[in-house]
C-alpha cells in the first residue's frame, strides 16, 4: 500500500502552480511559445492537490491558511468551459457514455468520418488538460447520424512534433441531428512524449487513424487498463491524487514515464527525480526544509503509484 502524504503545507507549496504556468505566453519577438515540458506534469496534480483542498479530505490533515483558501479552491486545470476563441464556436453537448447494442453499435466516427457524413472539424485541449477535449463534429448530411467512438480511438495530430496525439478513454455513443454542429467532451489520455503541447485551445486539424507503432499502442492500453484494475481493486486509496480522476491521472503519468522510456530526449523523461524537481522549481517562494520534505514524500508516493499502474500492463 503506498503510504498516505497529503500534508496541508503541500498544498500550500503547490497552489502557485497557477493556470499562467501552463498558459501561452509571449517571446520577445512577439511569437508565442509555450511553458517547457517540466511544468507539464507537475500542474496537472496541482489541479488534483487544489481539488482534495476543496473537497474538504485534506483539511483533516491540518489547517491552511485563511489567505491561502480561495486560490486553493480554484482549480488550473478543471475548467471545462470552451475557449471563447475556440474554434468550433459552440457550445458543449453532454453524450451518452457506455455499451450500446444493435444498429446503434454499426458504424464508428472514423466509419462516418471515411464515407463522409461527418466531418472531425477539430481537437481542442481546455487549460492544456490531457485529460479531457472538446471534439467538434459537424453532420454534412440532411439526415440525422448516430455513432460510437470506440475507446483508444486514435486522433493523429496535423503536426506531431508540435501537437500531442491523442486517444479517448470511454466510448461515447453520439447522435447528430440533420447538418447540425456539435461540441463534445471526451475523456483523453495524451500518446505523445511529455516535451510535446497538448492540442491548442482553438482547435487543430486532427483525424481518425491508427498508431503508427503496435507495440506502443498495445503498451498503452494495457497501461490505461491496469490503472483501471488496480482504481477497482483500491489499489490507489492511499495515492495523493484526487480520487475521482485518480486512476485516469496516474494512468496518464505511467503513459509518459513509458514514452519517457523510448525517447533519447532529456525533456522526455520522468522519473522520481525529475518530478521531485518539477514541483520544487515551479514554487513561487523559497522552499523551508519542512517543505522540501513534504514534497519529497508526495513525489515518493505519486511516482510508486504510476509504477504500480506500470508494472501491471507488464
Amino acid at each position: 500500500m503506498i503510504r498516505r502524504t497529503i500534508p496541508s503545507i503541500l498544498l500550500v507549496v503547490l497552489q502557485g502552480l497557477s493556470q499562467a504556468q501552463c498558459a501561452e505566453k509571449n517571446d520577445a519577438n512577439g511569437k508565442t511559445q509555450t511553458k517547457s515540458a517540466e511544468s507539464k506534469i507537475s500542474s496537472l496534480f496541482a489541479s488534483d492537490l487544489s481539488a482534495l483542498r476543496a473537497s474538504g479530505i485534506s483539511s483533516k490533515r491540518g489547517r491552511t491558511p485563511a489567505n491561502e483558501d480561495q486560490a486553493l479552491l480554484t482549480s488550473p486545470n478543471r475548467s471545462n468551459a470552451p475557449d471563447k476563441n475556440n474554434s468550433a464556436g459552440v457550445g458543449i453537448t453532454s453524450i451518452t457514455v457506455g455499451p450500446v447494442s444493435g444498429s446503434e453499435a454499426a458504424q464508428t466516427l472514423e466509419q462516418v468520418s471515411a464515407s463522409g457524413k461527418v466531418r472531425v472539424e477539430s481537437l481542442s485541449s481546455p487549460n492544456n488538460d490531457p485529460l479531457n477535449c472538446f471534439l467538434a463534429l459537424r453532420n454534412l448530411t440532411p439526415r440525422p447520424v448516430s455513432c460510437t467512438l470506440p475507446a483508444y480511438s486514435f486522433f493523429r495530430s496535423p503536426a506531431p512534433a508540435e501537437f500531442q496525439n491523442m486517444v479517448n478513454g470511454k466510448e461515447p455513443f453520439i447522435q447528430l441531428a440533420p447538418n447540425e454542429m456539435k461540441l463534445l467532451t471526451i475523456e483523453t489520455f495524451c500518446v505523445s512524449r511529455k516535451s510535446i503541447k497538448p492540442p491548442p485551445s482553438k482547435g487543430a486539424d486532427y483525424t481518425l487513424g491508427q498508431f503508427s507503432d503496435a507495440k506502443e499502442s498495445l503498451k498503452i492500453k494495457q497501461i490505461i487498463k491496469s490503472a483501471e484494475q488496480l482504481e477497482q481493486k483500491n489499489g490507489f486509496a492511499d495515492a495523493p491524487v484526487y480520487p475521482a480522476m485518480r486512476a485516469r491521472k496516474i494512468a496518464q503519468a505511467a503513459i509518459w514515464i513509458y514514452l519517457g522510456t523510448q525517447s533519447e530526449k532529456k525533456e522526455d523523461k520522468v522519473t522520481a527525480a525529475s518530478l521531485e524537481r518539477e514541483l520544487k522549481s515551479s514554487s513561487r517562494h523559497k522552499l523551508g526544509k519542512e517543505e522540501l520534505r513534504e514534497i519529497s514524500s508526495f513525489t515518493k508516493a505519486l511516482f510508486a503509484a504510476a509504477e504500480s499502474a506500470l508494472d501491471g500492463a507488464k
